[in-house]
């Protein structure tokens, strides 16, 4: 019953990282102590994507653009990993590990869940 790492990637727009076997880097000293859990955030990766023919095809015009738009911010994204928290992680903590809009987003879910963070890894660097 290891407890869980959830990994946000960067871009936006990038899939996240795939499982390689066998581990190494990173990966293979966090799975030995944690269950790694990786996303594709709203958008990237196995997500649909969002398009700018998509976006034109949109009825209503600029204002329902930015209206489709807003599904795919940083709070839509830390609101879908507490649905993975409470599903995946029984509720329990997690540590987060965020790459560049990863460590975006971990600052966006720090402001709206604070309680549910055990610990937050940032791999890039932060403005003083």
């Amino acid at each position: 019953d290891l407890p869980c790492l959830l990994y946000l990637q960067g871009g936006p727009g990038f899939p996240s990282k795939r499982p390689a076997f066998p581990a190494s880097g990173w990966d293979k000293s966090a799975l030995a102590t944690h269950r790694v859990l990786l996303l594709d955030q709203r958008g990237t990766g196995r997500s649909t994507p969002v398009t700018a023919k998509q976006l034109l095809a949109l009825p209503g015009g600029p204002q329902a653009q930015a209206g489709y738009l807003e599904h795919f911010r940083a709070d839509s994204i830390v609101r879908d990993c507490e649905v993975v928290r409470e599903a995946l992680c029984g509720g329990k903590k997690l540590s987060l590990l965020g790459q560049s809009f990863g460590g975006f987003c971990i600052l966006t879910y720090l402001s709206l869940f604070p309680d549910a963070i055990e610990r937050a890894l940032f791999t890039f660097g932060l403005a003083p």
